[in-house]
């Protein structure tokens, strides 16, 4: 039960830190802007040197020369003005070209159940955008057991579902690539492609081997993937300001996407192109996708992409999905409505399990009490 009357006296315990909080974040905010400007003045490759001349090892980016012409782009091919010039964009835009997407969801060991292993779902969409050929939709799913190098087989199970979306993913790219089209393909990923978020060095050479395998698949057949990203909490780019103009390390925490934020309002910007400085194979942008959230989305593309000058077509297929998805792109939207796994459909799992295998794993006492009795309940 959450009683929001509590709440209320929990903030208002907690107001002068929360003053002091905002007061930090403003600073450091307007810090972030300052080194950004210094960053506008200088050749995008004498800032990438002082980045690179450093020690010390971090997760950064580096510029491209597209910062010379500024930080914000706008990638529409033309202005929308109304809401039937945006279906006529999209409708031009999506029209006989296929976009597909996979994604994944999970099943961890439970103790209340006595389970000793997992699971993994993949599920993947492909749209034709053609009325003569139908969309196509599947799922797969695999056990994953514990080893005996496994030391957390919860780790383990993670990693398991990143590996099968991405080569699956690459098999889908494969496949879509010996098809006739006139118009380049796009392949969607829900998640980031750079591996800031793995820690442990030994996982990260595991993780890196499989999106390698997914950015080589994508630039031997010329068919873009995009990492897209919708709310990141990455630093890569206030880390490299940072680093280059000898910052003070910073007390509020900034985001990339909210610094992003301050430069890109309008529906179709997006920021500059930039080199994500430990996988030198792939870069990222930010875009203002949705009218619905204030921060942009990250959107992670092949570094090959860029180089070809694909970005502005890549990223208007990704506001022509969002506009059918609702400020999200559609066939990721698909492929985690064929992936997702409810709480429920979790149980019926186990007692499946127990009943194929004759595993007596039965519920606990406690699990069946909270069942009964947890129902969601808000006083205020």
């Amino acid at each position: 039960m959450l009683n929001l009357s509590k709440v209320q006296e929990a903030l208002e315990s907690k107001a002068a830190f929360i003053d002091i909080m905002r007061e930090q974040n403003g600073t450091a905010f307007t810090n972030y802007l300052k080194a950004f400007e210094k960053l506008l003045a200088l050749e995008p490759r004498i800032f990438n040197a002082q980045i690179q001349d450093c020690p010390e090892k971090f997760a950064g980016v580096l510029a491209t020369d597209e910062l010379k012409a500024g930080i914000k782009h706008f990638c529409l091919n033309k202005p929308l003005c109304s809401s039937e010039e945006a279906s006529d964009w999209k409708k031009e835009i999506l029209e006989n070209r296929i976009t597909f997407a996979v994604d994944g969801s999970q099943i961890e060991p439970d103790k209340n159940w006595g389970l000793v292993f997992g699971a993994v779902q993949i599920g993947w969409f492909i749209n034709f955008h053609n009325a003569s050929q139908n969309a196509q939709k599947d799922l797969a799913i695999e056990l994953i057991f514990p080893t005996s190098d496994t030391i957390d087989l919860r780790q383990e199970i993670n990693f398991k579902r990143f590996e099968k979306e991405i080569y699956t993913l690459a098999n889908l790219i494969k496949q879509i690539s010996k098809l006739e089209y006139t118009k380049l393909p796009i392949a969607f990923f829900d998640g980031s492609l750079t591996l800031s978020f793995v820690k442990d060095e030994k996982l990260k050479q595991k993780y890196l081997q499989a999106v390698n395998f997914l950015l080589q698949t994508s630039e031997q057949a010329q068919i873009p993937v995009v990492g897209y990203i919708d709310t990141s909490l990455a630093f890569n780019l206030t880390k490299s300001l940072e680093t280059a103009f000898e910052m003070d390390k910073q007390i509020g925490n900034i985001t990339d996407s909210a610094l992003m934020a301050h430069f890109l309002k309008a529906w179709g910007e997006r920021s500059a192109f930039f080199e994500y400085l430990e996988q030198s194979n792939i870069g990222l942008c930010y875009l203002k996708n949705s009218s619905f959230k204030n921060k942009p989305s990250r959107i992670e593309l092949p570094l090959w992409v860029y180089k070809q000058g694909l970005v502005d077509e890549v990223l208007n297929v990704v506001l022509a999905e969002c506009l059918v998805g609702n400020g999200f792109p559609y066939p990721i939207e698909v492929a985690d409505s064929i992936a997702v796994i409810q709480h429920a459909e979790k149980e019926k799992f186990y007692e499946f399990i127990e009943k194929k295998i004759s595993l007596q794993i039965g519920k606990s006492a406690k699990l069946k009490s909270k069942s009964i009795r947890r129902k969601p309940t808000i006083v205020i």
